[in-house]
């Protein structure tokens, strides 16, 4: 899990926009722009749900690039019953 922390940096109501910058140690730091949250959200809860793992992941992991014509298949765990 990714940690991080967020500053609202702007707030327009007549939009109902958002800018939300995010910060992570040894990470870019960036700014998202989003709607405004609805009521029954907490303002951490709506700043997980925009938060930039999929850049910050992309830039600590990289692509693989496959080859063509590569097949394959997958088959789920199964999970055990609780």
């Amino acid at each position: 899990m990714i940690e991080f922390t967020y500053t609202i940096k702007s707030v327009n109501a007549e939009t109902n926009q958002m800018e939300i910058e995010y910060n992570s140690p040894g990470r870019d730091t960036i700014i998202v722009g989003t709607p405004l949250p609805l009521s029954n959200l907490t303002i951490d809860e709506f700043a997980h749900r925009f938060a930039p793992f999929g850049y910050w992941t992309e830039k600590e992991y990289g692509y693989q690039v496959p080859e063509v014509g590569t097949t394959g298949s997958y088959t789920p765990p199964v999970l055990p019953v609780v």
